[in-house]
């Protein structure tokens, strides 16, 4: 079921009270749609973000999985990692960030 952004609150900033969901372990999913028609879901942080691509970048892309691979795995080197294997890495602009309630534990 995909969430309505009706009587959501829609800014370009992250919102103080989601604002700590990306300082700590927690995760979301997003799924795009391709042109191909399939739809791949990637785990993210919870909030949704709308924005514009600004880089798009292989520099540091290992750097990039390593560091979420120790965040979200506990490992220091992301493990799945194949020969030849790409990591790009997409640098998005926010232009809209909406937050929905949470309940935290």
């Amino acid at each position: 079921m995909t969430p309505s952004l009706e009587n959501q609150a829609i800014s370009a900033a992250i919102p103080p009270s989601h604002r700590d969901l990306f300082d700590k372990k927690c995760t979301a999913y997003l799924a795009c749609w391709l042109a191909g028609g399939s739809l791949p879901v990637n785990p993210l942080w919870c909030a949704l973000v709308d924005g514009r691509v600004e880089e798009v970048t292989t520099e540091d892309a290992g750097k990039t999985i390593d560091r979420m691979a120790e965040r979200y795995l506990g490992v220091k080197v992301y493990p799945n990692r194949a020969p030849g294997m790409v990591r790009v890495n997409y640098w998005i602009a926010p232009e809209k960030v909406a937050a929905f309630p949470i309940q935290r534990s």
